[in-house]
């Protein structure tokens, strides 16, 4: 065993961010490094698309302009711009989550690893991770627009309710209304957390795919779902902070420094502001998934007692690329 590997014990959710967090440090360099192979070069494309459609035009038009055909021209192209990217980022999430976890894993057992060769061990798994995700997304998405319909017809029938009830009504059906709402949210988050908390780690690292990996993650996930589940939506409230705040920020400084000393065109404006999101979402991603990675070791070292010897056998056995060196 190496001596720089961490022993698998069970965590709390405190010791489990502070493990991510180290371990994020210490491999920054390679965990954001496989994120920008892919992310940068996406980045690029979507922009210089974005030019070629007119997109950011359409965000610097105020209500008293003249929209002129190119900008309908470019209204359309929008929505075509709006599935190519959803297209290209969702394989970017599985090319990056698929080499991160190999990454993180081997880095967690104190291995040594390079971003070319996280890839190449991760690519037997792409097509089986890119599968999985598209049946549990389907599933998710299934089930929060049920769930939200309900939701909107009960505040539907609320208000008609209210508008023969007056004002006692009217206060009934906002109390309606938010109820049904929190309901909706709570179960879209239930199911979201059982379906695909853990899809990437189980992909990647037990060789499992497609329906039987979404009900591993809830075999995993149910005895303590709460735990997870909380788990889950403070880390992403933790991330979306540091996202809007480090973007606020860096946007704020421009705005009173650069933007007016170059007297930097509102296009362009766009194009850097978003460049800069994407700067931070390639520091902040590494560790979204190093938290999500060593919280899915830890229900497997409660629930099945995993160990380092288990984990590096099963690492080796869903990759091809390194079984065949």
């Amino acid at each position: 065993m190496n001596p720089m590997a961490r022993d698998l014990l069970p965590m709390s959710l405190g010791d489990a961010f502070d493990e991510a967090f180290d371990l994020y440090k210490e491999n920054f360099a390679l965990f954001a490094g496989i994120v920008a192979v892919v992310q940068v070069p996406a980045q690029v494309a979507t922009q210089a698309l974005g030019q070629l459609l007119g997109v950011q035009r359409l965000f610097t038009l105020s209500p008293g302009d003249e929209v002129t055909p190119s900008d309908l021209s470019a209204i359309l192209g929008v929505m075509a711009f709006g599935f190519l990217v959803m297209a290209l980022y969702s394989m970017i999430y599985v090319l990056e989550g698929g080499a991160l976890t190999v990454a993180i894993s081997q880095r967690y057992m104190g291995q040594r690893i390079s971003l070319g060769e996280a890839y190449r061990r991760a690519r037997g798994s792409m097509v089986r991770l890119a599968l999985t995700w598209a049946l549990a997304a389907l599933l998710l998405g299934s089930i929060t627009l049920v769930v939200m319909w309900g939701a909107m017809a009960v505040l539907v029938i609320a208000s008609m309710g209210a508008a023969a009830g007056g004002t006692a009504g009217g206060t009934m059906a906002v109390f309606v209304g938010m109820a049904a709402m929190v309901l909706a949210t709570a179960v879209a988050i239930v199911a979201g957390t059982g379906t695909a908390a853990f899809t990437t780690q189980i992909v990647v690292v037990e060789g499992v795919s497609l329906g039987a990996a979404v009900q591993r993650n809830w075999q995993l996930v149910k005895p303590r779902l709460p735990r997870v589940m909380g788990a889950c939506v403070l880390l992403l409230v933790i991330v979306t902070a540091l996202q809007l705040s480090l973007h606020g920020s860096l946007e704020w400084m421009m705005g009173v420094t650069v933007y007016p000393l170059l007297r930097v065109p509102d296009t362009a404006r766009i194009s850097l502001s978003a460049a800069l999101g994407g700067a931070i979402g390639i520091v902040l991603q590494p560790f979204w998934l190093t938290c999500l990675t060593l919280l899915y070791y830890d229900l497997r070292v409660r629930r099945e007692g995993l160990d380092l010897s288990l984990l590096e056998t099963q690492l080796a056995a869903s990759s091809p690329a390194r079984a065949t060196r």
